[in-house]
């Protein structure tokens, strides 16, 4: 969650609220399209005209690699807090990142209430250790 992050739902749009999901949102975002539609007097369509057409987001590939990344998630797990930083000396490309606490970004998916949100807060999962503290 760290590493990726989540959208949120802002008026119909989701922009990136953390992670790569924030700091690249202008490259995976895209555009919406627009079409114009004429309806009759009974909401009959008659006709449909795309006036703007829609951009898709573009793509990004990172250097984490999966396998070190599922060992270092069962590697590092509660209790531990803190960070653990898998990374090549030669070029220092980022193999594996592990931040904890951590949270289940689908959290977001749905309204929170009050005393869920409280408890989170009382873990500080939503710091990621790894890029926002200093050691």
């Amino acid at each position: 969650c760290h590493i990726i992050g989540y959208v949120r739902n802002s008026h119909g749009l989701q922009p990136g609220a953390t992670g790569l999901e924030k700091h690249l949102e202008d490259i995976l975002q895209g555009s919406t399209g627009i079409r114009t539609k004429t309806v009759n007097s009974y909401g009959k369509k008659i006709k449909s005209l795309e006036t703007e057409p829609s951009i898709q987001g573009n793509s990004i590939h990172t250097t984490l690699d999966i396998s070190l990344q599922l060992l270092a998630e069962k590697i590092f797990t509660h209790p531990h807090e803190g960070t653990f930083i898998l990374m090549n000396p030669t070029d220092g490309a980022i193999k594996a990142l592990v931040s904890l606490p951590n949270f289940d970004p689908s959290l977001f998916l749905t309204p929170i209430d009050t005393e869920t949100w409280h408890a989170l807060q009382n873990k500080k999962p939503f710091t990621n250790k790894a890029l926002q503290c200093t050691y």
